[in-house]
């Protein structure tokens, strides 16, 4: 499962929402082969607010995050932490500063899985898990990732 958080995005410019877009080819190629969220959507136009509400599926009033930078609450509960306890081994490679492990967003992700950096298809570690994915059929990992301002 990977979890990809652009910011500051409108849906309307991407492929996976409308076919008619041509400049993001890669993205297009990537949902035809992913399930595609389609109905999510944050409160906020603030990048922490809208990453606190990504991540916890909760509302400001709930995860407390107004302004930037806010550390979220520990007792948050994030998807990375509902995937680490179904089984899932999870990672964070998170290079927006409002999302940013300091500011407690990597809930739920295991020691040595946190990367403050931009995923790159490339990456050897990225390249390990989805070879294990493909050997290991009992193998199963969460991967959330945001872009580099």
């Amino acid at each position: 499962m990977l979890l990809y958080a652009p910011c500051t995005v409108n849906k309307d410019y991407l492929s996976p929402y409308d076919e008619s877009v041509d400049f993001t080819p890669h993205l297009a190629a990537f949902s035809r082969k992913s399930f595609v969220f389609r109905r999510h959507q944050t409160e906020a136009g603030q990048s922490g607010p809208a990453y606190a509400s990504i991540f916890s599926g909760a509302q400001a009033d709930r995860h407390q995050v107004y302004t930037l930078p806010t550390r979220l609450r520990d007792d948050v509960y994030v998807m990375a932490e509902a995937f680490a306890e179904a089984g899932y081994e999870t990672f964070y490679w998170v290079g927006h500063p409002a999302a940013s492990a300091a500011l407690n967003y990597h809930q739920g992700v295991a020691d040595g899985n946190t990367v403050n950096g931009y995923l790159r298809a490339s990456n050897p570690r990225f390249l390990e898990i989805l070879r294990r994915l493909a050997s290991d059929e009992d193998y199963k990992a969460f991967v959330v990732t945001t872009p580099v301002l």
